[in-house]
This record gives structure tokens, sequence and C-alpha cells, in this order.
């Protein structure tokens, strides 16, 4: 990444620690089954069933996958966001659907 006006290593540690802001329509859009964080989240999660889990409300990022967060009003689940897991995302509808397996939605 480059940014304006920034030159030198010295006035880069001005920016150490800040945060930076841009419009949506500035990123680059993911290919595939890609998704910014921002565009899923809140999204309904349901399962293949189609029973209703919750709403996703974080996404930890991790180096070797992704973690997806669901809570519901009683319960919280954690789901690899891989495609094993996460079968469909659908913008559109706002509604995740996911696989699951036994024992995953045990408390």
């Amino acid at each position: 990444m480059k940014l304006e006006g920034i030159e030198t290593i010295e006035s880069v540690d001005e920016l150490l620690g800040k945060e930076f802001v841009i419009n949506s329509d500035q990123l680059i859009q993911p290919t595939g089954d890609a998704y910014y964080p921002f565009q899923i989240m809140g999204l309904d999660v349901y399962t293949e069933d189609d029973q209703y889990l919750g709403k996703l409300t974080e996404v930890y990022i991790n180096p070797n996958q992704s973690i997806y967060e669901i809570k519901s009003e009683s319960k919280e689940y954690l789901v690899p966001a891989t495609k094993t897991f996460i079968k469909k995302i659908d913008l559109i509808k706002k509604r995740i659907i996911i696989h699951v397996i036994e024992g995953m939605l045990d408390s």
C-alpha cells in the first residue's frame, strides 16, 4: 500500500496506531466465495435444515482459517469459515447457510 504524501519511514511513524477509513467503493472486490467481514456481519444464520441459529456477530481472522461467531438470544456458536461448513452466503437474502456436524450445536 502506498499513501500519498508518505515518503519516508519517519512520516509513517506518525501514523502508527491510527485508523484509516475508505469508501467501500474504493475496495477491490473479493473474488469467488470471499467476502469482507463488514459485508456479512449481522446476517441471519441457518442450518441446511432451515433451523435459525442467530446472527453472525464476529469474524475472527486467523492465519489458517477464519472463525464465525454466531449468537442468538441464549446461545453462541463458533463455526470454522470453511467450505465444509459454510454452504452459502446470500447477501441479497441476508442469510448464511451452514452445514452442521454431530455435536456442533451441543451446549
